[in-house]
């Protein structure tokens, strides 16, 4: 299965700062791409790509317009090597440029192994998240005159393992 997407909006603002009423044109753009396979009977793949260009201008000064671009690709491979056990891995890459601010580039991975005793309904996993140890993160926004950064603060690498049983 393939999908592809394409939108585009724009948003006329009108905003006084400083006593003085200034126009504002934001136009965003998103362009997506997508597929699901099944590449055999016991290995599936899923990506989906998603790029934001983001661009705001006034017309009351001789400013540059402010951009923004948002990069986001994510994929999933999921395999089944023999028939209680899933394999899992998650990979998603994300990349945030702005006129204001430096670039932002990250990698997250996450791997999970399950597996489920099916005569006794119990299940185990062993995840291990955030496999690429990234502990700050940092996203932009801009929408008119607004031009945003958000930082967080993540955990870090991960292990963690789960029992499931049902009685």
């Amino acid at each position: 299965t393939a999908k592809a997407n394409f939108g585009v909006q724009q948003h006329d603002n009108n905003q006084f700062i400083n006593a003085r009423l200034l126009s504002y044109k934001t136009i965003v753009y998103t362009l997506g791409l997508g597929t699901d396979t099944k590449l055999s009977s016991k290995t599936y793949l899923k990506y989906n790509a998603l790029y934001v260009p983001v661009k705001s201008k006034t017309s009351g000064f001789s400013s540059a317009a402010q951009k923004n671009s948002y990069f986001n690709q994510k994929t999933e491979l999921v395999l089944l090597p023999v028939k209680p056990m899933i394999f899992k891995i998650n990979a998603e890459h994300q990349f945030y440029k702005s006129t204001s601010s430096d670039a932002s580039d990250y990698l997250f991975l996450d791997l999970n192994v399950n597996w489920k005793f099916q005569k006794s309904q119990q299940e185990v996993t062993f995840s291990v998240i955030n496999l690429s140890n990234i502990k700050s993160y940092r996203t932009n926004y801009l929408s008119a005159y607004t031009n945003a950064r958000s930082e967080y603060q993540l955990l870090g690498r991960f292990f963690q393992v789960n029992y499931v049983f049902n009685f």
